[in-house]
Order: C-alpha cells, then sequence, then structure tokens
C-alpha cells in the first residue's frame, strides 16, 4: 500500500489528501495556501473544500451518460439535464431550469434583450429564423442543402461555404465542418477541444492548461510583461492585438456595442456584458467571505480588499 509522509513532521498517511489537510496544522496564518497550487484563500473551509480537486482527478462518472466530473456537485448538477428537475425559479414567470446560467440566459428574455429564446438551453434571439437555425444543433436537423449536390448543413453559414467548393473561391483555404455545431474551421482538431474540454497545452509558469500552444504563448505575456503590440497614436503597449484594436476605439470614439434596453453604447462587447447585468439583476461574482455578489469580477476584488 502506498502511503504518504508530511515533509515536516514525517507523520504518515494513507492518502495525498490526508497528507494535505494535515500539513495546513503546520501553517498558522490568516492567509490559506495551497500546497498543490499555491492558490490562496481568505478562510480555512475554502482551502479544504478545494483540496480535493488535486487528488481525485475526473472519479465522479454519471451513471446515465457515463461523463465523468471533479467535484460531488457538479456531478449532481450535471443529473439534472437526465431528470428534468428544475431548481432554479425565474421570479418573473415561475418557469424552472436545472441550471442556473439557463436561468440567466431566460431572464434576458424578460429584459426585453432577445425576441424568443430556446426552450432546451435557454439561449436568445434576436430573430425568430435565428432560433429556428439554432434548434438544428438539439435536434441534428441538417435544414440547409446544397442546390447543386443536396449535401446538406446544420447551419446557413456551413451551406455558405460549402458552396464555393464548387465556385472555386475557397481553393486556397481548406475548412472543415464540426459534426458538434455544424461551422466550418481551418483547424478542426483545436476546435473540437472546446466541445470536449480537452486542454492539453500547459503553462510552465502558473499551471493552467489551454487548448492550443498560441494560447499558451499569448497568456504567458502575462507573467512576462510582453508587450508587442503598441498604439501608434499613444504610444501605449499591449500583451494582444485583440486588446489593442478595442484600445484604438477610444480614440475613434466608436461604440460597436448598444444596450437593447437603454441603447447606451460601449467600446468593448466585454464592458457591454457587464452593463446588461444591471438589467437583469445577474451578479455571477459572489464573494468567498461575506457572499455579496457583484455584476464584475473588477468589482469583486475591491470589494475583497474591505475584508483584508
Amino acid at each position: 500500500m502506498k502511503t504518504f509522509k508530511c515533509k515536516i513532521c514525517d507523520k504518515i498517511f494513507g492518502s495525498s489528501l490526508e497528507r494535505q489537510v494535515h500539513t495546513l496544522s503546520h501553517k498558522d496564518q490568516n492567509e490559506w495556501v495551497c500546497p498543490t497550487c499555491k492558490r490562496k484563500f481568505a478562510i480555512k473551509k475554502y482551502l479544504l473544500r478545494h483540496l480535493p480537486s488535486h487528488v481525485l482527478g475526473r472519479n465522479l462518472a454519471c451513471e446515465t451518460c457515463g461523463r465523468k466530473f471533479r467535484k460531488q456537485f457538479e456531478l449532481r448538477s450535471h443529473k439534472r439535464i437526465h431528470t428534468g428537475e428544475g431548481v432554479y425559479t425565474c421570479v418573473k414567470c415561475g418557469k424552472k431550469f436545472v441550471h442556473k446560467s439557463i436561468l440567466n440566459n431566460h431572464l434576458r428574455y424578460h429584459a426585453k434583450e432577445y425576441s424568443c429564446n430556446c426552450n432546451i438551453c435557454g439561449k436568445g434571439f434576436h430573430h425568430k429564423s435565428q432560433l429556428d437555425e439554432h434548434m438544428n444543433k438539439h435536434t441534428g436537423e441538417r435544414s440547409f442543402s446544397c442546390d447543386i449536390c443536396g449535401k446538406s448543413y446544420l447551419i446557413k453559414s456551413s451551406l455558405s461555404y460549402h458552396k464555393k467548393v464548387h465556385t472555386g473561391e475557397n481553393k486556397n483555404t481548406v475548412k472543415y465542418e464540426c459534426v458538434v455545431c455544424g461551422k466550418f474551421y481551418v483547424n478542426l482538431t483545436i476546435h473540437l477541444k472546446r466541445h470536449t474540454g480537452e486542454r492539453n497545452f500547459l503553462c510552465d509558469l502558473c499551471g493552467k492548461k489551454f487548448l492550443d500552444k498560441k494560447s499558451v504563448q499569448l497568456h504567458r505575456r502575462m507573467h512576462t510583461g510582453e508587450k508587442p503590440e503598441v498604439c501608434h497614436i499613444c504610444g501605449k503597449a499591449f500583451a494582444r492585438m485583440t486588446t489593442l484594436r478595442c484600445h484604438m476605439r477610444t480614440h475613434t470614439g466608436e461604440k460597436l456595442y448598444a444596450c437593447t434596453e437603454c441603447e447606451k453604447k460601449f467600446t468593448q462587447r466585454s464592458a457591454l456584458t457587464i452593463h446588461r447585468r444591471y438589467h437583469t439583476g445577474e451578479r455571477p461574482y459572489p464573494c468567498n467571505v461575506c457572499e455579496k455578489k457583484f455584476v464584475s469580477k473588477s468589482l469583486l476584488n475591491m470589494h475583497l480588499k474591505s475584508h483584508f
């Protein structure tokens, strides 16, 4: 039987988790740090809740579909898909949902952000034609057919791309159709990982995992401080080109993202997403000390300083 020894007092334990919990007894501090990933917690019980994620792996399997999970609450939440149990209730119409994220999508429908929404996943749409196309992903129906060869697709954009095969427009760029969502991609292997959750590329500085090597390289700039993308107007530098493009709008005054509820406009999509939460009441960032909730992570971080 494999044993695990405490590196401080040499006490022997039967599992890695027991040793990790014991190691905390040697610490006398207000800030609790995970000995495996160095993540910090303000309260000891939250660290204890986090520790099993390093030793259990995905050992909890759904007996209905076989999908595996790391934590018990994740498995319980998943099982509601099979049982149809709805634990999140809309305060406006009383409709129940199996996941909070689906309820949040539904609440946007009441806020008039969308004119119609999917009754399966709760995703909202501005036009019924968009909803009809989206439903194909749930039913598997390929309602968009090529009038030249008869091949059919889940979504209209995939059909449009396919037709270029007949016209010769896409000879230089070959794309492949995803069997899950029906969209076309140059690198289908990387895209499929978004559906499977597979992340094989690891940051050697913090351990965070990514879908592909390029994402790791961009992420590492956070650690190294590298900012190769420079604004030619004010000289401000950024780690990513996408961030620079958003920044350029502060000079041009261009605001592409408008709120459908109050018509307020924003230069960045992320700012609009945060703004919409004031209309829907969504507060996805809870404080793990006092459980107060916030519309953005930055507001949560500002609030956390009040506890220390």
